[in-house]
């Protein structure tokens, strides 16, 4: 099982980062087609989706599409 990704503060360098300074920076979309990933693919969806609402994104959360739809 993979280890979640931490962030290095300690080698953080702004001037490298992507300015995200909109109050309002677009949309994100999230699709997680949980029948078909691991158990703890909810978890990931619900983490992405508190850090994009986060840093200013309207996020769109879409679970078990069906083909047609994508």
């Amino acid at each position: 099982m993979a280890s979640a990704m931490k962030f290095d503060f300690k080698n953080f360098d702004p001037d490298k980062a992507y300015p995200l300074k909109s109050s309002h920076m677009g949309h994100a979309y999230i699709i997680n087609n949980i029948e078909k990933t691991n158990p703890g693919s909810m978890k990931d969806t619900e983490a992405l989706e508190s850090a994009y609402k986060m840093i200013g994104f309207t996020v769109h959360k879409h679970l078990n599409l069906a083909r047609q739809v994508l």
